[in-house]
């Protein structure tokens, strides 16, 4: 990770090729403002993709037409990127989709974007150009919309769940009024977003630090039941993010973990990816067993580590990492050794396998198959 956006080396060739006519822009001013670590680097500029191009090829990097239709090129260089994108303005919105034309001016690509804190722009030489008032909201702890938030979430819903996301992280107090009155109106189009944008926002609003605030914010303006169905456990959630904090991963949450803790009764999200879901309900299944071996044998050591983390109050993070060393228990008895004790095949050798599996848990998975062999036949 960066120190700040000035160390991205592609952002220095692009800075160098345009001469004067590229600014870094959103987040990435946001986050050196705020003395934070750069991640994703986006960039702006009044020139046209064409030219950008042309001139940044003619000093060795690769460019990516990742969004042409929006003016978006991705600019590679020695392993660093930027997204470069030529200034906008919205010609048409329909909360999904916006058609745009391509422009020069500063302020009118500042116009259209969400929130004031995401408007701001600075060149190289370290001038910020704010139109809004954004590094203003940002000191005060203030998310707001630019201009009117009904406006605003009209031309794109995710807007609604991104305004939750912005305030939990940099907001202080309660959130804006307007702009929570304005997502409550929107509460019944969130439905309407596709499955991966509606995860790719509700997987940032529960790795949050505060993510049992907002969530509770999003239940209040009604915009949570869309999105997780209850009943809702704000304390159990609370509980692991403090745990998660006490043992030193605030910068990698447990997110399955919060959401098991927080939803503990129903249908995962339907927006959850398979490998997510999956995760989620070997969790929900290995809760319910009470002995480790069983549960490490049955659901492996990330759910038993997540288990732990739930429901363990003293857990210390040398025992939390030392599940991780667990050797899982390997069943001794094979269907062979089923087939010459019991004579059996078919379906009734898969019920007698089954049997003498559950035996071997309830006996603690001992390494040895005559232990579950004497149990059977007394």
């Amino acid at each position: 990770m960066m120190k700040n956006m000035l160390d991205n080396l592609a952002a220095q060739q692009i800075l160098t090729a345009l001469d004067g006519q590229a600014y870094f822009v959103g987040g990435a001013v946001r986050d050196f403002l705020l003395a934070a670590p750069a991640t994703d680097i986006d960039m702006a500029t009044p020139l046209l993709p064409e030219e950008v191009t042309e001139k940044l090829k003619a000093t060795g990097c690769t460019v990516v037409p990742t969004g042409l239709a929006f003016g978006t090129v991705t600019v590679i260089y020695k392993k660093h990127r930027v997204e470069l994108t030529t200034f906008r303005q919205d010609v048409r919105c329909d909360g999904r989709h916006a058609e745009v034309l391509f422009g020069t001016s500063m302020k009118s690509d500042a116009a259209r974007r969400d929130f004031t804190i995401n408007a701001l722009y600075m060149n190289r030489d370290g001038t910020l150009f704010d139109f809004f008032h954004g590094r203003r909201d940002l000191k005060k702890g203030r998310v707001r919309f630019i201009g009117s938030p009904e406006a605003r979430i009209q031309e794109d819903t995710l807007r609604v769940l991104r305004f939750f996301r912005f305030w939990g992280r940099f907001g202080r107090g309660k959130p804006d009024p307007a702009a929570l009155k304005a997502c409550r109106a929107a509460r019944k189009k969130l439905t309407k977003l596709s499955l991966q944008r509606r995860h790719d926002e509700m997987i940032k609003i529960l790795a949050g630090p505060r993510a049992d605030v907002v969530l509770r914010y999003m239940a209040r303006a009604g915009v949570l039941k869309p999105l997780i169905k209850g009943p809702w456990d704000f304390k159990a959630l609370r509980r692991v993010i403090i745990r998660e904090r006490r043992l030193g991963y605030t910068d990698t949450p447990h997110v399955v973990t919060r959401l098991c803790a927080f939803q503990p009764q129903g249908d995962p999200p339907m927006w959850l990816q398979h490998k997510e879901r999956r995760a989620f309900m070997d969790l929900r299944k290995a809760l319910a067993v009470p002995d480790r071996p069983r549960a490490l044998f049955l659901y492996g050591k990330k759910a038993v580590q997540q288990k732990e983390l739930m429901n363990r109050p003293r857990l210390t993070r040398r025992s939390f990492e030392d599940i991780k060393k667990w050797r899982e228990p390997k069943f001794p008895i094979t269907s062979g050794d089923v087939i010459r004790r019991e004579k059996v095949e078919g379906k009734a050798l898969s019920l007698a396998f089954k049997r003498y599996r559950e035996t071997w848990l309830d006996l603690g998975c001992p390494r040895e198959k005559e232990v579950v062999f004497r149990a059977l036949s007394g």
